[in-house]
């Protein structure tokens, strides 16, 4: 009998361990809402850092634009003073070319040495709002007196 008993109070034993063993229903919410939390700020930093990567992409691109556009400008057939203007892409481009400084070249045919500021302002759209970058840049000529 003896054994018996031993028997059933260690089945008994038993039963109730495994009926604690496991969570509760407690614990087990606590675990899922920090999860969520977890979930929520790793999603907000991930965002974050894909709309600064687009921005400097955006960026980026928008001086590789400047960039093409002041030397297309540059160019001494094209370096004449004004304004102009236009679009590749999404990007939309304004030229400025204005003399700086204008001074003799020292010889006796009137021709003058003519140094230009170009500017280069590139505009484009990023979430709702308008950007821009702008490059300047002087170059000079000598050119016969007009």
């Amino acid at each position: 009998m003896a054994n018996l008993m031993s028997a059933s109070s260690v089945n008994r034993c038993q039963q109730r361990r495994l009926r604690e063993s496991g969570f509760s229903l407690l614990e087990v919410l606590a675990a899922t809402a920090l999860l969520a939390g977890l979930a929520a700020v790793l999603l907000t930093v991930m965002t974050v850092g894909l709309r600064a990567q687009k921005a400097s992409l955006n960026q980026a691109q928008a001086l590789e634009v400047a960039s093409r556009v002041i030397q297309e400008y540059s160019r001494e057939a094209l370096l004449v003073p004004g304004t102009f203007q236009g679009r590749q892409g999404a990007y939309a481009y304004l030229v400025r070319i204005a003399p700086q400084y204008q001074v003799a070249a020292g010889r006796s045919d009137n021709t003058q040495v003519i140094c230009y500021l170009v500017s280069v302002s590139v505009t484009w759209a990023e979430g709702g709002a308008a950007k821009s970058v702008e490059l300047n840049t002087m170059r000079t000529v000598v050119r016969g007196a007009a």
